[in-house]
């Protein structure tokens, strides 16, 4: 895929693969198998977009209930996304709930040629079970329901409280400079949080970064007089109020670990490629120095009138 020049990739993950059966019990060598995949794609410069369900039913909630005509699928559905959420949104910002929603139901209960292959005659072919004439709606329903609730779940759960707004700091640079005479302004601190964990492969804080810096750094071409701009923060550190349950940090420090030992985060190597004018891949290690720096569709010019600390 890198030799391809893939900047993105799509994939489903099996609901099986993950919770074998359907609900429950979350199989960690599945767990391992996607956390290894999203890396590596991360790692090599490729951002991930996943699909939650692309056909897959399990079987297990197959044999018991009938999968999608029966609306118990809804709270099933959610307790399996809600783990994919918490186990890989940190890494993965681009979700599809099910795949080609249409054709699994037309397909699966209407002429039944995909999984589970439900139909009755004359609308299918090779039917032994199904009524195509109520369960495709029954279907549709139940998929459009599960839909609504895993986005319910993402909003009300995963997605960000004080979303990624660039153009807000923009703004109030710009509003500086036109209200107050345009003052000298230091950016002190600037970040993004996230729940502290493992993983080093902070993506969505490369593409907080960047489209920050990227509006401070459009104001400056504006005649702002910002001056500096300082990452909040250097590495995972204390929080008062939360103590070490978050994490701003472009190094991950192990506090588990009596010698704290950090490691760069994938935010760190973007950040540090960026100041020193390099051309900026998720992967990078060593690229010559460029007058420009690009990630993810945004170039930003790192010789524009602005220190970064």
């Amino acid at each position: 895929m890198a030799e391809t020049g893939l900047d993105a990739y799509r994939f489903s993950i099996s609901w099986s693969r993950l919770i074998p059966d359907g609900r429950g019990r979350v199989n960690p060598k599945g767990l391992e198998y996607y956390n290894n995949l999203i890396n590596e794609l991360i790692n090599r410069g490729i951002k991930p977009h996943v699909t939650l369900m692309h056909l897959d039913t399990p079987q297990a909630l197959e044999e018991e209930y009938g999968g999608f005509i029966n609306a118990r699928i809804i709270e099933d559905f959610t307790a399996y996304d809600n783990v994919c959420f918490r186990e890989f949104g940190d890494r993965v910002l681009n979700w599809t709930t099910i795949n080609e929603a249409n054709v699994f139901v037309l397909g699966g209960y209407d002429n039944g040629v995909s999984p589970p292959g439900r139909c009755s005659n004359p609308f299918g072919l090779y039917c032994t079970k199904g009524d195509s004439t109520t369960e495709p709606y029954l279907a549709a329903h139940n998929i459009l329901l599960a839909h609504a609730s895993a986005v319910s779940l993402y909003k009300e759960k995963y997605q960000t409280t004080f979303p990624n707004i660039p153009w807000a700091l923009e703004g109030l640079l710009e509003y500086f400079k036109d209200v107050y005479n345009n003052p000298p302004i230091y950016i002190y601190e600037n970040g993004q949080v996230t729940e502290h964990r493992t993983t080093v492969y902070d993506l969505s804080r490369v593409e907080y970064l960047q489209t920050h810096i990227g509006g401070v750094l459009d104001a400056v071409r504006n005649g702002s007089n910002t001056k500096g701009y300082f990452v909040w923060s250097f590495v995972d550190l204390f929080e008062v109020l939360y103590g070490y349950k978050y994490s701003f940090g472009l190094y991950y420090v192990d506090f588990h670990d009596p010698k704290r030992t950090t490691y760069a985060k994938l935010s760190q190597r973007w950040y540090s490629a960026f100041l020193n004018g390099k051309n900026v891949t998720v992967n990078d290690e060593g690229n010559q120095p460029r007058k420009r720096s690009t990630i993810l569709g945004t170039t930003l010019d790192s010789d524009d009138r602005l220190s970064s600390y």
